[in-house]
């Protein structure tokens, strides 16, 4: 309903035309859950991803939910502290989530990618790299296992001897377990051979198989990827070699702790450093974004919370530089602002600002003034949302008011039609079966509840053969064949027959006229059977 009444707005129409071409234009005046509401609606039509940069990563986070709750994947992708000293061991958590977000990028299941401004501009593993280093496995598929385990260590991944966690690998036997970062759940490997027999997810607790998976994709563990520890030291010391004078000596000096453990078969885990050395041309997250839009959440609040960042980010360095932990040439590691107004002209981008306001570091193709307004927070007392709504009302405006719950739309609905609003919900029921008692085939598949059937089977077979030879007659023999066949069956049912309405037309105020065709329960039954059978053979 509202993207309907956005879609014949004129600055709807004008952002929507702009947006078909590089350049910037700026939208002033619609408050942030608005500007939601607008991009999703944007990123709907279009079909292209959305990556909206903020000042913060709350503001990031706050305006995934926002994008979430209208109906559009989105995910945020945090800025990370790079490791920069040697480590004997260190969390990766904010690296999986953004290995996860371009896993997710790379295989279209997002639509919009809420970023910190810090996040975007810190550099990650080129597109190309990130493909190349990503695997596609499915049954039948040939791969010996070792092969894959050797191609995995170099996309990044732990072996252990028991996969706990993203980013690990454990290989036993033909069984190879894996947990790829934008994994839900890790994958179970099985080989007939050099043959991928079956694919299941598995539970990290228990260690069991759980359901079986048609295919699974595993992206890199990592955003810094050599290869293995021979192929590390081996582009380490090719790059310092081609350093002259104090440049190579300090290159040297700060990898010298490094290549002690990589001549030693160890990975640290510290390379963030070497993004240059890796790839000469780094990447960010806009190089995922091929055919997308770009969304500047208030620029000026983007620059002012850059400018600490750089600030911040500068001592670490020096500090970093004066312990000699890094070096001139090991030191590039993020973009700047600059890098943001170039991406701004380059490709289709929107600059959303809470008031009119110069933007002279961005040249604007088009400059729409959205006549919006956030109403303030009401806390639940209803005389404050009355005061807030009785001005529109008097103006001839139409209000959508979005409640938390069903239950809680019904009572604000029902307390503004006692203080003389037409108010209306819209109900969240389900259509039932009309005068010819037929069945809706969507409650039949997503509301009668769901069974499961369990079955397993045990065959032996054993054979005795007794010689007879040393006591009754030469070469007698006496053999007794037996088998022993058991089957079981386990079955599981949580069923309900939930109500269902018919709808006759609608009353005075806009709501349908419903009648109840079935009376049924929310509340799901309980039933389960067992049942079995055993046969010996002699």
């Amino acid at each position: 309903m509202l993207q309907e009444v956005l879609k014949r707005t004129s600055e709807y129409t004008r952002l929507r035309a702009a947006l078909d071409i590089p350049g910037a234009a700026a939208l002033f005046g619609l408050p942030p859950a608005g500007r939601a509401q607008l991009l999703a609606l944007l990123a709907q039509e279009t079909g292209a991803p959305v990556c909206v940069v903020t000042p913060g990563e709350a503001e990031a986070t706050r305006f995934a939910s926002d994008l979430c709750a209208l109906g559009l994947a989105a995910e945020v992708f945090p800025a990370r502290d790079l490791l920069l000293r040697p480590l004997e061991g260190a969390g990766r958590e904010y690296e999986y989530r953004r290995l996860a977000v371009l896993g997710s990028l790379v295989g279209g299941r997002l639509g919009a990618v809420c970023v910190p401004a810090e996040g975007l501009l810190q550099y990650t593993v080129p597109k190309a790299e990130f493909c190349a280093n990503t695997l596609t496995l499915r049954p039948g598929q040939t791969i010996p296992p070792k092969e894959l385990a050797a191609r995995l260590l170099d996309a990044g991944y732990h072996r252990r001897d028991r996969v706990d966690g993203p980013g690990q690998f454990s290989l036993r036997g033909g069984i190879l377990d894996v947990y790829a970062p934008d994994m839900a759940t890790p994958a179970r490997i099985e080989f007939w051979g050099d043959e991928i027999d079956t694919l299941n997810s598995f539970d990290l607790l228990t260690q069991r198989r759980e359901d079986p998976l048609e295919k699974v994709y595993i992206s890199p563990a990592r955003e810094v990827l050599f290869g293995d520890a021979a192929q590390t030291a081996a582009a380490l010391r090719s790059y310092a070699a081609a350093a002259r004078g104090p440049k190579r000596t300090a290159l040297e000096r700060a990898m010298e702790e490094d290549l002690t453990q990589l001549d030693a078969g160890i990975m640290p885990e510290a390379l963030d450093k070497y993004f240059r050395v890796r790839y000469p041309n780094p990447a960010t997250l806009l190089d995922y974004f091929e055919g997308g839009v770009l969304v500047l959440e208030e620029p000026g609040a983007i620059r002012e919370a850059q400018r600490a960042t750089r600030f911040r980010r500068n001592e670490e360095l020096e500090s970093l530089l004066h312990d000699g932990a890094i070096c001139a040439g090991l030191d590039g590691l993020y973009e700047d602002m600059p890098y943001l107004q170039q991406a701004a002209e380059r490709m289709p981008a929107l600059l959303c600002e809470n008031f009119a306001r110069t933007l002279p570091e961005f040249p604007l193709k088009e400059i729409v003034n959205a006549a919006g307004h956030a109403l303030p927070p009401w806390n639940g007392e209803v005389a404050g949302l009355v005061s807030e709504l009785e001005p529109l009302k008097a103006q001839g405006y139409s209000v959508t008011v979005l409640a938390g719950t069903p239950r809680a739309a019904e009572a604000l609905a029902r307390d503004l039609r006692e203080r003389g609003f037409g108010a209306s919900t819209a109900a969240d029921l389900l259509p039932g079966p009309g005068a010819n008692n037929g069945e809706n085939p969507y409650v039949l598949l997503t509301q009668t509840g769901y069974r499961e059937k369990f079955y397993n089977t045990a065959q032996s077979l054993f054979s005795l053969t007794q010689d007879l030879g040393d006591w009754v007659t030469k070469g007698l023999t006496v053999t007794v064949k037996g088998s022993f066949d058991a089957k079981n069956y386990n079955h599981l049912a949580r069923t309900k027959t939930p109500p269902q309405y018919m709808a006759s037309g609608r009353d005075e105020f806009g709501d349908l006229i419903l009648q109840q065709t079935v009376v049924g329960t929310d509340n799901l039954t309980y039933a389960e059977s067992h049942s079995g059978y055993r046969s010996v053979y002699l």
